[in-house]
């Protein structure tokens, strides 16, 4: 027996059949998309982070028998006809009269990239005093394994026993700006003055990566020479 064939039931099923099919082929074209999509953004930004550390710049002190010889310190730009030989390693003090002491502090770039320091210039305050004085650098370029000086001149101030040395500085595009500081103690006796402590910080705030040795309070980042 013929049994009759309803062909307009037949394809509406094969419409609704055939558009369930593209809208589910689309909906997975689109997930499969934004995968892809995502997963590139990840690798942009593994590969950007990449980038980053391997031009990361680090300025920290200069340690100890890290370098041989001696080497010149002047500080004409500072506007002072006074020249010395000391170790790489050596903060070196100079008393210009009863009112002024130029002060000289050795940098190291520890990190994987140059180092460029602009603005802010680097200073130098005495606590309690809230004000720092600016000073300036000797190189403001400074290669991987190089050093520059940081020269300061204190004027109509007391000396004082600790200070809070600060250099700012970028890679050499202009990212990635970090602040070094240094808490810089005078001993009792002969000793001249030493680094007893270092914190470096992220940007332009008081965003702190680390801090060690005298001078911070570890827990918190603050500066304990008050």
């Amino acid at each position: 027996m013929l049994v009759a064939t309803n062909w307009v039931a037949v394809g509406t099923l094969a419409l609704a059949g055939a558009t369930f099919l593209a809208v589910l082929v689309g909906v997975y074209t689109a997930w499969f998309t934004r995968r892809l999509a995502e997963a590139a953004q990840t690798t942009a930004k593994a590969d950007t982070r990449a980038l980053e550390n391997s031009v990361r710049p680090l300025l920290l002190p200069v340690a100890p028998g890290l370098h041989t010889g001696i080497e010149p310190v002047s500080f004409v730009n500072l506007g002072y006809h006074h020249g010395d030989q000391v170790l790489p390693e050596t903060i070196h003090v100079v008393p210009m009269g009863e009112a002024t002491r130029l002060v000289s502090v050795p940098v190291r770039n520890a990190g994987v990239g140059p180092a460029v320091i602009w603005v802010p210039h680097p200073s130098i305050r005495v606590p309690p005093d809230t004000a720092a004085k600016q000073g300036v650098a000797t190189v403001r370029v400074v290669p991987v394994g190089e050093r520059t000086r940081l020269h300061f001149a204190l004027s109509g101030e007391r000396l004082g026993d600790k200070w809070y040395v600060v250099v700012a500085y970028t890679d050499a595009d202009g990212a990635q700006l970090r602040r070094t500081e240094l808490a810089i103690a005078i001993p009792t006796g002969e000793r001249g003055p030493e680094v007893v402590g270092f914190a470096l910080y992220r940007g332009a705030d008081d965003d702190l990566i680390v801090a060690s040795g005298e001078g911070w309070d570890i827990s918190t980042g603050a500066r304990e020479w008050q």
